[in-house]
């Protein structure tokens, strides 16, 4: 439920210095260090266990603490909500379909120098100046006509990366083989003018020479710390492929900037040419849309899974175990979202500077894009904040949202790349009703400011034309997930909701309750006098309409039955009607018996 209203006072001066010159410590290494460290690990296969840690791999509640967040509403762009401290607002619009973005790494200082680029679904790259001008770099990047996004469409353009040292652009893309018809990946260079402003020519780097579908094909390519070629590829939509040495599927693929083999690559043999097992740095994934390095070189992903998601740490030669079942993505994941409350991570960055504000350097941040098409502001739909611990390379907090689309759309959060001034992203649909006709999509900037510091909570939803669970679910996203987990989404200031049917319907009809019932009825107290025909009405109720009768009571007045309860009265912020709607909801969570 949502936490209690907290104002924040600043850290004194001297400890934030202290804090920086930490942090710089911890993260600022040279780069002869960072490629030290990357080439020790390649030396080192590893064979990651299969056993499911509780705290990083398997447990429904992650087991780590979590900062309480409230997001409020943006004062630039209202249809998104932020994390106290930050802001948000449009960089440029009139984009169709953005997937990806990718900063210039030394930008030239004229109006018309470019400042980033980005890359449409269906075969597009633009580049946007110093000025905020969007100009056409390439079309036509396709050889199949593609398909109008409206839902789940991911054929077309994906990854898209700066090469140090050149004004070129890598892209990886789908292409139609014009014998059989059927799609396969590829790997291409983009050869730009000395300035940036024009393509001169477009260079395979590499052909991937296997069949892949229209969704789960080639993601994202990032040119690590080492100068090598990192490429991520999706299953194709058949689990066979990842674990399968031989194929390129589900496979994170390490290579020169020419597509050669590395030959310290983990399974790199002599005398096989060609094969893709020389390209392999890590096996058994399923759909890594993106990934990044941090300062000492560890690759950190987001795997969407079937019915559950990962975020991981991928280490050379590691196999991560997707095999069809979707409880096996949760096999050696740092966190994981689902079943049920996907938030289908599709990008990832880790700061190198302090671009949100004093202490984020180092931080990462997860694009997750919620339901394919949904309108409103559903499931995910949001960024969240990973904090990593420089010294082990795991989580020391759970993961919080620091960014929430609030609007009726379908805009989500897509691309995502650290800019010189904030950490931006694409909105993908932008502000479409459904149909492909009327996408328009924007750039968003999220940046630090004092200038929400002191708002309060978003306003009402709306809820008008939906079912009464689905409004509950809103209800639930808007006022709870601050303080209660469900599905590996939210807080954790309460308790976690995953399995509330499972384990309060138990307590409720344990004799412990039952004897707190009589001993409060007896109580000549004055607040549980004032409480008895609440507490009567739970004890006369039997089985789902007692859990009902509770959900209502403890909504209301946590501590009807509770005189310990910190969760505040929702009664004057929810009317009857809400509550009714946030209760359907919750009596329609999964259990145990029904989740698998």
């Amino acid at each position: 439920m949502k936490a209690f209203r907290r104002e924040f006072l600043f850290l004194l001066s001297g400890l934030l210095i202290g804090s920086l010159l930490a942090g710089a410590l911890l993260y600022h290494r040279t780069g002869s260090q960072v490629v030290q460290r990357i080439r020790q690990r390649m030396n080192q296969r590893q064979e990651l266990t299969t056993s499911r840690d509780p705290r990083y791999a398997y447990g429904r509640d992650h087991n780590l603490p979590r900062s309480a967040t409230r997001l409020v509403p943006s004062r630039l762009s209202p249809q998104w909500s932020v994390r106290r401290g930050l802001e948000i607002e449009r960089v440029v619009t009139g984009l169709q379909y953005p997937v990806n973005l990718a900063f210039v790494q030394t930008p030239g200082d004229g109006p018309d120098s470019p400042r980033f680029y980005v890359a449409e679904l269906n075969g597009v790259v633009r580049l946007v100046t110093n000025s905020g001008v969007v100009q056409t770099l390439a079309t036509g990047l396709l050889n199949f006509k593609p398909a109008l996004a409206k839902k789940s469409s991911e054929t077309g353009l994906s990854g898209l990366a700066t090469v140090p040292g050149s004004p070129d652009l890598i892209l990886t893309r789908a292409a139609l083989d014009e014998v059989s018809g059927l799609l396969y990946n590829q790997i291409v260079r983009l050869k730009l003018s000395a300035d940036g402003r024009q393509l001169e020519k477009t260079e395979v780097i590499r052909d991937l020479h296997e069949f892949t579908s229209t969704s789960n094909q080639i993601q994202q390519a990032l040119i690590g710390p080492d100068g090598l070629l990192y490429v991520s590829v999706g299953d194709a939509e058949n689990h066979q492929l990842s674990l399968d040495l031989g194929k390129f599927g589900g496979k994170l693929l390490r290579m020169t900037l020419a597509g050669d083999p590395c030959t310290d690559n983990p399974w790199y043999t002599e005398g096989l040419d060609e094969a893709p097992s020389q390209f392999v740095f890590a096996a058994g994934l399923r759909n890594v849309f993106d990934f990044d390095f941090d300062a000492a070189g560890r690759i950190y992903a987001v795997d969407n899974g079937k019915n559950i998601d990962r975020f991981m740490n991928l280490l050379p030669g590691a196999r991560y175990g997707w095999d069809g079942d979707y409880e096996s993505t949760r096999l050696n994941a740092l966190w994981t979202w689902g079943p049920v409350q996907n938030a289908a991570p599709v990008g990832i960055s880790i700061l190198r500077t302090n671009t949100l504000g004093p202490g984020t350097l180092g931080r990462c941040y997860v694009a997750c894009y919620g339901r394919p098409g949904e309108l409103g502001n559903g499931v995910g739909k949001s960024l969240m904040e990973f904090l990593i611990d420089p010294k082990t390379g795991l989580l020391s907090e759970a993961p919080t949202e620091i960014v929430k689309y609030r609007g009726q759309r379908q805009a989500t959060v897509l691309g995502l790349a650290e800019g010189p001034d904030g950490l931006y992203f694409t909105d993908f649909f932008g502000e479409s009703d459904g149909t492909p006709e009327t996408s328009v999509a924007s750039i968003w900037r999220l940046f630090h400011s004092e200038s929400t510091l002191y708002l309060e909570s978003p306003p009402d939803l709306e809820l008008a034309g939906l079912n009464p669970v689905q409004r509950g679910e809103r209800l639930f996203h808007a006022n709870c997930v601050q303080c209660h987990t469900l599905q590996g989404l939210g807080g954790h200031e309460g308790p976690n909701l995953t399995f509330l049917m499972d384990e309060l319907p138990r307590r409720l009809e344990s004799p412990g309750y039952e004897s707190q019932l009589q001993k409060l009825l007896a109580s000549e107290q004055e607040f549980y006098v004032a409480q008895r025909d609440r507490l009567r009405s739970v004890q006369q109720a039997q089985s789902r309409d007692r859990v009902r009768v509770w959900l209502r009571h403890h909504i209301e007045l946590p501590r009807f039955d509770n005189p310990f309860s910190k969760m505040p009265s929702f009664q004057e912020e929810l009317d009857s009607g809400k509550i009714s709607d946030l209760i359907e909801f919750l009596m329609a969570l999964p259990t145990r018996s029904n989740d698998h």
